[in-house]
């Protein structure tokens, strides 16, 4: 197989010359449509709650417990049923002031979105957050959901909670800020991504803790769109300068400070963003339409993320994602010679089936899952396709968005040439 990126020795190329620093003032706003996406990010549960907390008589049996941090407030979650024999949570409650009493909070609306099914929804509840002298309030998303829709019982919760049921939450708030850089105006949000107020995750500390990085989501001009978002990194490539990023949560300020590569990269002129980190994790970059060639740390590197400008036969213009495989392509960047990186394609497509028997008090039956997942030519994951013009491109758009394509359809038959079955996959 290609590797992704491939090694030429050239002759030694000039860096480019330093930037001026960046001071951005942020604003902690709620998250819209046309800001930037959130991610959701894994809530441990408990059987036992933690000591110091004012809890409200349960109503069902077996409440669980979850502590979700953010910034330097703490904030319980307990899950409970409406009724004693209800077979799963239906009652949500949570320490929304942070005052460690869950009786004077006001109740969060949640619900299951199908009636009976082992899931509980709150698409948004307030929580009252600390941050140093500073008090904000976030919104947050939360979803509970068992796996086994037929047959979870509550005696499967009392040991490990968390090997039967996954609970995640979202925040639904980012921070927002712009600048001016060479003529050109940039929009940033970072969202955080992992769920804990500060934009403390990097790309590399998600690397070494498994964590969820904090996301950097850049634009100068349109609007973002689902793939965009990149792991907040120590640096941040703009055109042909390299920026050190510190992002101050607490208070509100984001500063890009100019940096100096001692390796060159030369890059596709077709790519319009780009992320890599160290494979040991103690560095990692984010690129928004970068030069031809950037300067960046020499040593080892491997991809995260990449995105394509491309133009069909008619011109129309069309982005294409990719996201690192099961085995990420490390590459190595020389401080005596530039590197050119080659940006996987063709694209081949790699179906897996998963068969498994689901029983029931009643009968028995067979659950077959099949997973397309279309890769490059170094195993990097393609995971979006977007227009990013308004052109007619000649092929079905999709009902939902019309910047994307029609979802493709399948059709399942019997050996005697039944179909028993049909549907669509979804892009990503």
């Amino acid at each position: 197989m290609r590797p992704l990126l491939a090694l030429l020795v050239l002759v030694a190329v000039a860096l480019p010359t330093a930037a001026r620093a960046i001071d951005v003032q942020l604003e902690y706003a709620p998250l819209s449509d046309r800001d930037a996406v959130s991610r959701s990010s894994v809530l441990k549960l408990s059987t036992t709650p933690p000591a110091g907390y004012k809890l409200p008589d349960a109503t069902g049996k077996l409440p669980l417990y979850g502590t979700i941090r953010l910034g330097d407030s703490e904030h319980l979650l307990m899950l409970d049923r409406n009724g004693r024999y209800e077979r799963f949570y239906t009652r949500l409650r949570v320490d929304a002031n942070g005052n460690r009493d869950l009786t004077d909070d006001p109740p969060v609306q949640a619900g299951s979105s199908v009636p009976g099914a082992p899931m509980l929804t709150a698409k948004s509840f307030e929580l009252k957050t600390k941050h140093g002298a500073a008090e904000r309030l976030c919104q947050v998303s939360f979803d509970l959901y068992c796996a086994d829709w037929d047959g979870f019982r509550a005696a499967d919760f009392a040991g490990d909670p968390n090997k039967a049921l996954t609970a995640t939450i979202r925040a639904l708030c980012c921070y927002k800020g712009e600048f001016e850089l060479d003529g050109a105006h940039y929009e940033i949000s970072l969202v955080d991504s992992g769920i804990n107020g500060r934009l403390d995750h990097s790309a590399t500390q998600s690397t070494t803790s498994g964590d969820t990085a904090d996301t950097l989501f850049i634009k100068s001009g349109g609007e973002f769109g689902r793939d965009d978002g990149q792991p907040l990194g120590k640096y941040l490539v703009l055109g042909d300068k390299l920026f050190e990023v510190k992002v101050d949560s607490a208070a509100e300020t984001l500063s890009l400070e100019p940096a100096r590569g001692d390796a060159v990269a030369k890059l596709p002129r077709s790519v319009c963003r780009a992320a890599f980190d160290r494979p040991g994790g103690d560095l990692s970059v984010a690129m928004f339409r970068p030069a031809a060639q950037v300067s960046l740390p020499a040593g080892e590197w491997k991809m995260i993320s990449y995105q394509l400008e491309r133009a069909d036969d008619r011109g129309v213009r069309w982005v294409l994602t990719a996201r690192e495989g099961e085995k990420p392509v490390s590459f190595r960047l020389d401080a005596t010679s530039a590197t050119t990186c080659v940006f996987g394609e063709p694209f081949s497509s790699e179906p897996t089936v998963q068969t498994n028997t689901v029983s029931t008090w009643l009968t028995e039956h067979l659950v077959a899952v099949m997973r397309i997942k279309v890769k490059d030519c170094a195993g990097a994951n393609m995971v979006g396709l977007d227009q990013i013009d308004d052109r007619a491109a000649g092929m079905p758009a999709s009902l939902q968005n019309v910047r994307k394509l029609k979802n493709p359809t399948w059709q399942a038959f019997t050996a005697d040439g039944k179909k028993v079955a049909a549907g669509s996959y979804e892009y990503g």
